[in-house]
């Protein structure tokens, strides 16, 4: 792996892979003894479990479309695309492309004789 060289105090040491050697990415990220909304949901639940038990009781009573996307996953999506694109090609690259797709074509009927 090759050497990195740290030009600023801020700035983050990554690998040829673009991946963190050390430092963070983020520098001022979340204070510390700060929590995530998930984190403080998770610790009331916790707490209170016939809070959880109803939630659950709710959620599958209200939302039972988006129960069973959680538990399949959500339904094929086709999506289809109807345009028209034009393309304007040099001179020089169309008649390369022609001749290999004219030299294609003869290699292709010679295998066919």
């Amino acid at each position: 792996m090759g050497e990195q060289v740290k030009t600023s105090e801020n700035q983050v040491i990554r690998n040829e892979k673009g991946q963190v050697i050390s430092g963070t990415p983020n520098p001022n990220g979340r204070p510390k003894g700060t929590y995530s909304l998930k984190t403080l949901i998770e610790k009331k639940l916790r707490e209170n479990p016939e809070l959880e038990a109803k939630l659950i009781a709710d959620i599958l009573e209200k939302e039972q479309a988006l129960v069973y996307q959680m538990i399949d996953g959500r339904p094929k999506q086709v999506t289809e695309l109807d345009a028209k694109v034009e393309m304007s090609v040099d001179p020089e690259t169309k008649n390369k492309v022609e001749g290999n797709i004219d030299s294609l074509l003869g290699l292709i009927e010679e295998d066919n004789n």
